[in-house]
């Protein structure tokens, strides 16, 4: 997930997403970003500005452009938590 973030980012702040799969064997994940690097960590965040929860396929789906990220939201398969401002901001956190 590090290496999938854009490197052209504009952040105000350094922000934390955090995964919770929803697959009983997948552990959950957070991903800190900042303007100079960006590093991905087993387990809990202290802190997430934004949690989302998801099947982990479901997830490699909308990172891969097989499943809309509003699509999943709107059927329940993207349930997000927190931060609006920060899920407005992740698809140009991760454009290609």
């Amino acid at each position: 997930m590090r290496r999938s973030v854009n490197p052209q980012r504009r952040l105000r702040r350094p922000v934390t997403v955090q995964w919770r799969f929803t697959d009983a064997d997948i552990a959950p994940w957070h991903l800190r970003i900042d303007d100079e690097t960006a590093t991905a960590d087993e387990g809990l965040a202290a802190s997430a500005d934004l949690t989302l929860r998801c099947r982990f396929e479901d997830w490699v789906k909308i990172m891969f452009n097989r499943l809309d990220p509003g699509r999943a939201f709107v059927t329940g398969r993207l349930r997000p938590r927190g931060s609006l401002r920060v899920l407005a901001q992740m698809p140009r956190l991760f454009a290609r």
